[in-house]
């Protein structure tokens, strides 16, 4: 992976575990094969954080965003056009907080811009609009377990 020289300031690091490299490894092999990734596990475990971790130590600015049942398919579409068209990388946190018909749609926003990464194309839509393609973004989606304790997750195939 090409390093992205992109200035993140001289923040704190990560404590490099086992479970933080099998991360990093699976994350960076998600990337080559051009597809995305999509931690999941119990809150509190280190999802975001890895992935904000990984792309500083790559060069790469990396957005999160905090999802919640109000957010719509055009909101989530906006953030995906921006990645996209940027080339940043973006953490959908808590993504399956989003309502079934919302995930839905995001789902097939995600499969444009991947699609147009796979097929080396230099445009992706997202309707309505058609945007300039960087190649580098990258998109995680992290989830925590829908349970009793953990109320509004939607169950994902």
């Amino acid at each position: 992976m090409r390093y992205g020289y992109e200035y993140i300031g001289n923040g704190g690091r990560l404590v490099i575990t086992g479970l933080t490299d099998r991360i990093y490894v699976t994350a960076t092999q998600a990337l080559h094969l051009k597809l995305g990734c999509a931690p999941a596990g119990p809150a509190g475990t280190g999802k975001t954080e890895t992935t904000k971790d990984l792309a500083m130590a790559v060069g790469r600015a990396c957005y999160v965003t905090n999802c919640s049942p109000e957010m719509t398919y055009k909101s989530v579409g906006a953030i995906m056009k921006g990645l996209g068209s940027s080339g940043a990388w973006g953490c959908f946190d808590e993504f399956n907080r989003l309502i079934p018909p919302v995930l839905s749609v995001c789902t097939e926003q995600y499969r444009a811009v991947l699609t147009a990464i796979q097929q080396k194309k230099e445009t992706f839509t997202i309707e309505p609009d058609t945007l300039k393609l960087r190649p580098t973004c990258g998109m995680f989606f992290t989830m925590n377990p829908a349970s009793k304790k953990y109320k509004g997750r939607s169950k994902l195939p």
